[in-house]
């Protein structure tokens, strides 16, 4: 989210945005988003410039390079583009009052051609507020018709209807939205009809006293039904719908046995079962294809044509990659490769380390159902950016896909709207302890269970002043998310900042659910000029 505000926000992208105002407490990790590295273990760890940098770079028209603009290249060298430094491929324009992405693209719309390009909005008037004008800081979003037009060229390959399934992680909240966001991904990239999981219990989202206000689906949390108004190729079904459709008319049969099997005990639907792997789930397996794509061993390629000849294209591309040992690091400005480079110079990128390259072939193509398993002991679990696991060789389509993340899959409007209003207030406080534009900084401190999964992520406030205070201004507002309960742990920064909390402004929450805040939180900490992480932590390295 960070990165994507940058993007919106700052003109050139990357080397403007959050790289120096973004780090991590523990020292031996604190400078980590200041090198630009390529996707590797723990990938679901950090946040990756690939999956904000650039992503409207091929909305906007050609434009004849002037003083101070640079033409785009398809290769980067370690002095950047043409010995530019990366990211200078859009045109360098004064710097003015206003949203300078924003007063660009209006410009060369009305030069050039019809304006495809609309910042969306957020109104927020059935929630409670705040104004849109307030609300409006919270959008990183957009509005391009231009992409909702587009359909996967795998929609009408083969059989149809073809459908995707999946089960939601094991894990954690950001877990589960991490595994959801790549299943949803590689549903609108194989042109799939996305089924989502059954309203259930999620692993501690159990915040509520009446148990029916735990049980969730997708929909409580993403737009999943905006989407399918707003981008037709994009079917989204609910479970009960794909056994209407398919399980209970004997669409489905066992892969091992070849015979029709029906659900177990031909239920209609799976609505508050819990997500453990019952023998629903094993039936599910069952009479699915369900690949095993290790995201530590492979990225998933996406031909840029369906059928055995584009396989046979992306292979080539493959072999051309020797296997290497060491990750792959550079300083920001050096080294990057443009989001329009040849297709061999991004895979090398994103491939790294990794040995393999999971092609979507012909024998995926054709499969009817395809599923994504949730656990981690099979070697299926998708807990992994969906940008830093799957490989398009046609470079639009890479961005398309970002950019249906960004514009469609965030949070409902009720989570938005709330850390909106709480946005505004903080930057009220911070106005009050003396900084007359309102603004603040803020940290994510994960405690909990991470003493015994990640110790050394596990530090003392003591500590975390050490290593960040050379970041900070002293007496600035400072607002923190967190799970740590004892007050007194915060003490040792209070003494040096204007310390706010989300139960500082419970009163302007009414009567959202509980099992919300957490995203509440991410958003408010998404605003801080400065971001101060725990390493390791999906929250941090989501947000």
């Amino acid at each position: 989210m960070r990165g994507y505000h940058s993007q919106k926000e700052k003109l050139r992208g990357w080397e403007d945005g959050i790289v120096d105002s973004y780090i991590f407490a523990p020292l031996i990790a604190k400078n980590q988003m200041r090198k630009y590295t390529s996707v590797e273990f723990p990938m679901w760890a950090r946040e990756f410039p690939i999956s904000w940098r650039d992503l409207d770079h091929d909305l906007l028209p050609h434009v004849e390079p002037t003083e101070g603009v640079v033409k785009p290249s398809n290769h980067m060298d370690a002095s950047g583009i043409n010995g530019v430094k990366p990211n200078a491929d859009m045109p360098v324009v004064p710097t003015t009052q206003g949203n300078q992405m924003d007063s660009l693209k209006t410009t060369l719309n009305a030069e050039n051609k019809p304006q495809d390009h609309r910042v969306a909005g957020l109104n927020c008037e059935r929630y409670g507020g705040p104004s849109e004008k307030i609300a409006a800081e919270m959008i990183y979003w957009e509005d391009i018709p231009r992409d909702a037009q587009f359909v996967s060229p795998y929609a009408t390959y083969g059989k149809t209807p073809k459908y995707l399934t999946f089960e939601p992680d094991v894990g954690g909240w950001n877990n589960v939205r991490m595994a959801m966001e790549t299943a949803t991904v590689l549903a609108q990239a194989m042109g799939r009809i996305l089924v989502l999981p059954p309203e259930q219990t999620l692993w501690n989202l159990d915040k509520e006293a009446q148990q029916g206000d735990n049980q969730f689906t997708f929909r409580d949390f993403f737009h999943f039904d905006s989407i399918a108004a707003e981008y037709p190729a994009v079917e989204i079904i609910s479970m009960e719908e794909f056994f209407k459709r398919e399980a209970l008319t004997g669409g489905l049969t066992n892969r091992y046995t070849g015979k029709v099997e029906l659900p177990p005990f031909a239920v209609s639907s799976w609505n508050g079962h819990f997500r453990s792997s019952t023998d629903k789930w094993m039936w599910l397996r069952n009479v699915t294809t369900v690949p095993i794509w290790s995201y530590d061993d492979c990225v998933v390629g996406f031909p840029a044509a369906p059928g055995p000849e584009g396989v046979r294209s992306l292979e080539a591309v493959r072999a051309r990659i020797p296997a290497k040992d060491q990750p792959w690091v550079a300083e920001f400005g050096s080294g990057i490769t443009a989001v329009d480079a040849a297709p061999i110079d991004r895979l090398r990128e994103v491939l790294d380390t990794r040995r393999n390259m999971c092609i979507y072939d012909e024998k995926y193509q054709n499969e009817k159902v395809i599923h994504f398993m949730g656990e981690s002991d099979l070697g299926a679990r998708l807990l992994v950016h969906f940008y830093g696991y799957l490989f398009f060789e046609d470079h639009h389509r890479d961005l398309r896909t970002k950019r249906f993340v960004r514009d469609h899959l965030r949070y409902v409007d009720e989570i938005q709207c709330a850390a909106a209003r709480i946005v505004d207030a903080v930057r009220q406080k911070a106005i009050e302890n003396g900084d007359p534009n309102g603004i603040y900084d803020s940290f994510h401190i994960r405690r909990g269970d991470f003493e015994t999964i990640f110790p050394y992520s596990f530090v003392s406030a003591e500590e975390i002043y050490e290593n960040t205070k050379d970041i900070l201004v002293p007496n600035s507002t400072v607002f923190i998310a967190t799970d740590e309960q004892n007050a007194t742990y915060f003490d040792p920064l209070r003494k040096h900042y204007h310390l706010l909390f989300l139960d500082d402004f419970r009163h302007l929450l009414g009567d959202l659910n509980k099992n919300y805040l957490g995203m509440v939180d991410q958003r408010e900490a998404s605003r801080g000029r400065t971001f101060v992480g725990t390493h390791y932590s999906s929250f941090s390295g989501m947000y």
